[in-house]
């Protein structure tokens, strides 16, 4: 398996950025949605947030390297798709791009309102940049439809996905998926 994608599939670092970043945004999801009813005398009620903050700045650098990494590599061919399913190809690239720096900005700046800094598995400090405390529930709101949207967003793309697969026969599922041999 190349490393790099080509005009056929994607390599399998794209791959492997494409799953990480695919169930982490699941997961995160999941973890956020968990949160929202933790009480202050739940054992987790500070924990989860730490962890929640943590993983979303790291998930933040794997999605920038990801992105500098697909805008620097070569795209499968998608030629045999209708002009109407790859623009709406390229809307969803890029409508999951929107989404997921939305979903970053949001929670930084709930994260680092009144002046705190994110503290990242106790490896390393973000600093707060921004002070929104006047505007913190409005930001909490965004961010909260921001990964309802994303989340959307996601399932649209998996049936897309499967229609293409099972409807259509064609090879764009199985060129992202990991040790699948395109014939």
């Amino acid at each position: 398996m190349t490393l790099r994608d080509t005009n056929k599939k994607f390599g399998s670092l794209s791959k492997t950025l494409h799953w990480v970043v695919a169930f982490s945004m699941i997961g995160m999801f999941c973890l956020g949605y968990w949160m929202r009813g933790l009480d202050y005398y739940n054992a987790w009620y500070l924990k989860a947030p730490h962890i929640h903050e943590s993983i979303g700045l790291l998930l933040c650098i794997v999605i920038i390297f990801f992105l500098f990494w697909r805008l620097n590599n070569e795209n499968p061919d998608d030629s045999d798709l209708k002009p109407l399913e790859r623009l709406g190809g390229k809307i969803m690239k890029i409508s999951l791009y929107i989404m997921m720096f939305s979903i970053f900005i949001t929670g930084y700046l709930i994260s680092s309102a009144g002046d705190n800094s994110i503290d990242v598995f106790n490896w390393f400090t973000v600093p707060a940049s921004l002070d929104i405390n006047q505007n913190k529930v409005l930001v909490g709101q965004l961010h909260q439809y921001f990964a309802y949207f994303i989340m959307t967003l996601m399932l649209v793309h998996l049936g897309a996905a499967l229609k293409h697969h099972f409807v259509d026969n064609n090879d764009i599922l199985k060129r992202i998926i990991p040790f699948v041999k395109i014939t």
